[in-house]
């Protein structure tokens, strides 16, 4: 007795899962970039090995390469930032402050920040770092 296979074979192969998984791979890597918020002064922070992140919805304050200081996307003096500090702690005392610094800035400059901070009354705020 010979049993003949009715099935022709294929003759290519099926290209429909690997484009649907490419599609879904590019999906994935949009999303992923969207969820990224751009800050509007480019500050590279200093390493850490500190593990301390912080607890509530911190003001912060960006600080880039050349001094310039950044809250909420848009730019301010040293002064505007002295009015935002007695602004915050008197609507909330428990407040606290990120000053997130480049690591290519002057010190003095953080120093200068730190010593608005402490004037103020603040006992909570942090210097934002990089974790190595």
């Amino acid at each position: 007795m010979i049993l003949s296979n009715s099935r022709k074979p294929q003759e290519f192969e099926s290209v429909l899962p690997l484009i649907n998984v490419i599609f879904l791979l590019l999906i994935f890597l949009i999303l992923g970039g969207i969820f990224t918020e751009a800050e509007l002064l480019n500050v590279h922070p200093p390493e850490s090995i500190s593990e301390r992140e912080s607890q509530n919805e911190p003001i912060q304050i960006l600080v880039n390469q050349q001094g310039e200081l950044a809250h909420d996307d848009r730019v301010i003096s040293m002064n505007q930032f002295r009015q935002l500090a007695q602004l915050a702690i008197a609507d909330n005392p428990d407040a606290a402050i990120e000053i997130k610094a480049d690591q290519k800035v002057s010190m003095q400059k953080v120093f200068e920040l730190m010593d608005i901070v402490r004037e103020n009354g603040y006992a909570n705020f942090q210097l934002l770092t990089l974790k190595i």
